[in-house]
């Protein structure tokens, strides 16, 4: 039975392949072109090589065993050039929900460690809120189980894989912090092939700080609208007033009462 291997589409040259396992399983597996058990693609005894498509090959395969836990193989190959195939594990969705998940980078020298905690709004999220040094460019990885050699990190094709931190080396996650927002909110997703997303927000002192008003269609954009911090809950600010429930409407909110600084939508 063949597993297909998958375009991307655009430019990406790349095939992928996602395929269900049974942990503890030793594997064994070559590409096969066109479905021509002729036409196979598979490594050289040592690993540093690609070659085919040929009917040799035989017992020249890419191998690997199964740890507990785990249950997905993804594979990424690229055709063009001097070939090249990589592939990792996933675990399952109980084990990946159980572990325990931390961010390192390079505005502590790659020395502090930052908790990730689990989401209480997102399903199998992890989040992870860190200051860093605001207009600066930064560089971070994934550390599992506050194990420093186990890593995870995003590859040159924008998977993210799991490994030990020697073979992670230079496999970061990279960006530049704005010059006003210095506090990296992280999202992370372990479960399957993983996925990773951010923004950038202000520091809580200073966004608790300010002043808001709301101002909107219904008066024509004339007046303000205080927003209120809610005590109940700390960090909420809220505003009420009555409008008109017939017509639709449009509103901002202005920032300490400077209509030159405004909040609004993307």
């Amino acid at each position: 039975m063949f597993d297909e291997l998958v375009g991307q589409g655009g430019a990406d040259p790349t095939l992928t392949a996602d395929i269900r396992v049974s942990e503890g399983q030793a594997i064994e597996f070559q590409v096969v072109k066109n479905r021509d058990w002729n036409k196979r693609i598979f490594p050289t005894p040592e690993g540093n090589a690609i070659l085919g498509p040929s009917a040799g090959g035989h017992a020249c395969n890419w191998k690997l065993q199964v740890p507990p836990d785990h249950v997905s193989l993804h594979v990424r190959f690229d055709p063009t050039g001097q070939r090249s195939l990589m592939w990792w594990l996933g675990q399952s969705r109980h084990a990946a929900l159980e572990g325990n998940y931390a961010l390192i980078g390079s505005w502590s020298d790659w020395q502090t460690l930052y908790s990730f905690h689990r989401s209480d709004e997102y399903r199998d999220m992890f989040v992870a809120d860190v200051e860093v040094p605001a207009a600066r460019d930064i560089a971070f990885q994934i550390v599992c189980n506050t194990d420093l050699r186990q890593r995870i990190f995003p590859t040159p094709f924008g998977d993210i894989i799991s490994g030990i931190a020697e073979t992670s080396h230079g496999l970061n996650w990279q960006m530049q912090v704005p010059p006003n927002k210095a506090l990296l909110r992280l999202y992370f997703d372990p479960v399957g092939r993983r996925s990773l997303a951010y923004e950038f927000c202000e520091r809580e002192g200073v966004a608790l700080s300010r002043t808001y008003a709301l101002i909107g269609s219904w008066d024509r954009w004339t007046s303000l609208h205080e927003f209120v911090l809610d005590e109940t809950h700390g960090k909420v600010f809220v505003a009420e007033l009555e409008v008109s429930g017939n017509d639709p409407i449009e509103f901002q909110i202005v920032c300490n009462g400077d209509w030159n600084r405004r909040m609004y939508p993307s």
